[in-house]
């Protein structure tokens, strides 16, 4: 065998080595992983069913695991899908949403690569303070999509999510941080006994990279809105399911140039239509105002939101007539039902 071909051979070798090593997840965070089982474990669940591959097998890459995604080339994790942890599929155990449970935030340290973390539908009341708490996420410098929807988080969360500030997206729908809005799941609205206050909501202004925010169905007034005036970037916005009372303005939202996306459906505004306020939103393409109790005509001028491609008033109490020459498509249909 020639020294050529050998040299050929071991250059091939040294190749497919370094291909398995950028492959492979790194140590730490494999071990970090199997750290979040044993905690699923202690809680009193069934860790194997639920992270069938995650073994503690040394040789066993984290990166192949479920829930799990590496960079390619780095071999880091940068998304986990830990959605849905305490829903067994097992017919034997009956899964109960009523029990909160209360997560050890700080056994996320060892994944400083982060980029998306997904902990929605887990009952998540809280955190366990003494042990690190949402205070680990000060060294998630690169998470982007945190989401923590269907949840059962309390106002309080809300200081400990400040200091994620490379968030581009949040999404905290469903948390009922100010008291149920639903009395049975077929959805018969009804206000809460509390709302968010303006101090626990103001918590959320310094997440200034914010592009994506969801907060429906967490009992939210027009005083907790406030500080959404502090998120320019904002290009979507949900608001639905709330508790926002009395006439619409842009006063709240006047910052928000960028806002490509407002759903405001389901709450208590009423009041016309201030055409003229909306102006300021240049960018704004979907408006949905339905389920609310706005009142009148529709504005003539309302052709005169140019980018508005979807708007729909639906369920409120507005003449259901179009003024003519206005090609947009308005939703008007059961306009006159009372809520």
């Amino acid at each position: 065998m020639s020294p050529k071909f050998m040299k050929l051979i071991l250059l091939a070798m040294i190749l497919a080595l370094q291909f398995h090593e950028l492959k492979c997840c790194v140590e730490e965070e494999r071990v970090g992983l199997l750290q979040f089982k044993e905690f699923i474990e202690s809680e009193g669940y069934d860790a194997d069913h639920l992270f069938p591959s995650w073994s503690g097998d040394p040789l066993s890459d984290c990166c192949s695991w479920e829930r799990v995604t590496c960079n390619s080339s780095t071999g880091r994790v940068i998304q986990l899908s830990l959605n849905n942890t305490r829903k067994y599929a097992m017919e034997h155990i009956r899964y109960s949403y009523d029990s909160n449970w209360y997560v050890n935030l700080a056994l996320f340290q060892p994944f400083v690569h982060l980029t998306t973390l997904d902990l929605s539908f887990n009952a998540i009341g809280g955190w366990i303070e003494n042990q690190g708490g949402f205070g680990s996420y000060l060294r998630l410098k690169k998470l982007e999509t945190l989401d923590l929807s269907q949840n059962k988080l309390n106002k309080s969360s809300l200081k400990q999510l400040s200091a994620l500030t490379s968030l581009k997206s949040l999404n905290l729908s469903g948390n009922n941080m100010g008291g149920a809005l639903f009395d049975n799941w077929e959805g018969r609205f009804q206000r809460p006994r509390e709302t968010i206050p303006v101090q626990d909501s103001r918590n959320l202004s310094k997440l200034k990279e914010l592009k994506y925010l969801y907060l429906s169905w967490n009992a939210m007034n027009k005083d907790s809105m406030k500080f959404l005036g502090s998120l320019p970037s904002l290009v979507y916005l949900d608001l639905s399911l709330n508790t926002l009372e009395g006439p619409l303005s842009g006063v709240e939202l006047e910052n928000l140039k960028n806002l490509k996306v407002l759903n405001l459906y389901w709450n208590y505004l009423n009041g016309t239509l201030p055409i003229q306020e909306l102006m300021g939103f240049s960018s704004l393409e979907i408006l949905d105002l339905s389920y609310n109790n706005l009142e009148g005509s529709i504005p003539p001028n309302i052709g005169n939101l140019s980018s508005l491609k979807a708007f729909s008033v639906a369920r409120n109490l507005l003449a259901a007539s179009l003024p003519s020459g206005t090609s947009l498509y308005v939703s008007t249909f059961l306009a006159f039902w009372l809520l």
